[in-house]
């Protein structure tokens, strides 16, 4: 996705009882509304290249300020410090822009989908203002399930030594099954006025099933949700560009549109 200039970038930080957060902020001409954008990268890795492009091709097709949180990495800041520092950020950032262009879209993408689905879950435990919607990119939902019993698609861009190696760094000592780590288990509690949810995965990526299963489970107690699978697409295909990611942004662009 190449880069449009049409769009003024600036950075900020905001204080988290994690520390200082970086966020990138892309502003159009004349906002609209705000999304806040947490990148992939397995809980290791920051944004890349291709993250800032997404970001500000989202906020040119959108005219929706979009704010990057920085979230701090694994295996320096294993879990629950990206979780509590993305929450923190969001509410911070909701309070700060809410008056001028309400509640945000937030977008999760792998590892930050993870997240963004956490942080929706503590704003529900802490009785705090939640997004207006979520939209989830191959999100990362299941870090219980033993990786050597998922299914791997051929050239899968995720191995399970990958796998592994991403549950080790990122919880340590922590248990797997806990909502705020695999979303797929959260109960109806957590889930009270969970906001509208968008899922986006990939046919050939292993996180498909679990994106499909955190879609039926909402289904299953009342959330709005809007599930597309992408055939002949594999993991990250939205921001490296692979197979259907034309078709995928356009969805997303929708989805923030029709929030």
């Amino acid at each position: 996705m190449k880069p449009i200039s049409n769009v003024q970038i600036s950075e900020f930080t905001v204080d988290t009882s994690v520390g200082s957060i970086k966020v990138i902020k892309h502003t159009p001409s004349d906002p609209q509304g705000m999304i806040i954008n947490l990148n992939g990268g397995n809980f290791l890795c920051g944004p890349g290249l291709q993250d800032r492009q997404f970001c500000e091709n989202l906020c040119l097709k959108t005219n929706f300020i979009v704010l990057e949180v920085i979230y701090p990495l694994a295996p320096k800041h294993p879990y629950p410090d990206a979780l509590n520092a993305s929450y923190e950020a969001i509410q911070i950032l909701q309070h700060q822009f809410n008056s001028t262009l309400g509640r945000p879209v937030i977008i999760g993408h792998s590892s930050g989908g993870n997240l963004a689905v956490g942080t929706q879950i503590l704003a529900q435990q802490n009785r705090q203002s939640k997004a207006k919607k979520l939209i989830l990119d191959c999100p990362m939902l299941d870090l219980n399930t033993e990786p050597a019993k998922k299914d791997y698609p051929e050239d899968s861009e995720i191995s399970p030594e990958l796998s592994q190696k991403v549950i080790q760094a990122y919880l340590q000592n922590n248990e797997k099954s806990n909502p705020l780590v695999s979303p797929v288990f959260a109960d109806e509690h957590s889930l009270v006025d969970f906001p509208p949810t968008a899922i986006l995965t990939a046919d050939l990526d292993v996180l498909r099933d679990e994106g499909k299963r955190f879609e039926e489970l909402l289904s299953r107690h009342g959330i709005k949700v809007w599930y597309r699978n992408y055939h002949h697409a594999t993991h990250g295909f939205i921001i490296i560009g692979g197979n259907r990611s034309k078709d995928a942004f356009a969805d997303i662009i929708e989805q923030v549109k029709n929030n």
